[in-house]
């Protein structure tokens, strides 16, 4: 897959458990991020903010349209936007279609990407959170652009949001493939 054009707006959809690849969306200066308000919320949006990104809060849960205008606001003022896709609570690796709502609310395209390292330890959570081994290699996906038409049709939506599954479950197994021996260290397809 191509590597994206980074600086013009777009929405990256990221996984919840694959966040640690998020310092590879530089510059992270012009980047917001969809962050849930939960406790785990909060000290993920102070860790964010202390190396450089912008966050809004917000989940369908709590605040869900609080944090879709502070995106729709960030996406007026130029900044790029990413979210995770199966977050806050998952399951795991599952695109929810309120990503698909905020690109058509925004206007922006959906760009999907998926960050894999060499070694990591996989976590014991529902995200299944890749924890990278202390300097080890990791290597960034990023897929097409999908564009949002406005005023689109509950089942464009659907078609929309299955297609980026399709797209980010290829993304997930070709990272997986990128580096060997990954098995070994607790990775959950």
């Amino acid at each position: 897959m191509e590597s994206s054009d980074q600086s013009k707006p777009a929405i990256f959809a990221i996984y919840h458990g694959r966040m640690v690849g998020l310092p590879g969306l530089r510059p992270n200066r012009r980047l917001t991020i969809l962050i849930s308000n939960s406790r785990d919320g909060e000290i993920i949006a102070r860790a964010l903010q202390e190396i450089g990104f912008s966050t809004a809060r917000g989940s369908p849960a709590h605040g869900g349209v609080r944090g879709a205008l502070e995106m729709k606001t960030a996406a007026k003022g130029n900044n790029r936007l990413a979210m995770m896709v199966d977050g806050p609570r998952g399951p795991r690796y599952e695109v929810k279609p309120g990503l698909v709502r905020l690109a058509e609310i925004t206007g922006l395209p959906i760009i999907p990407f998926v960050a894999h390292a060499r070694q990591s330890y996989w976590m014991d959570s529902w995200d299944n959170f890749m924890a990278p081994w202390w300097c080890t290699p990791m290597v960034y996906i990023f897929g097409h652009p999908i564009d949002i038409p406005k005023g689109m049709s509950e089942a464009e939506g659907e078609r929309l949001t299955d297609l980026l599954q399709t797209r980010m479950d290829k993304m997930r197994e070709l990272g997986a493939c990128f580096f060997e021996n990954n098995e070994k260290h607790n990775y959950k397809p």
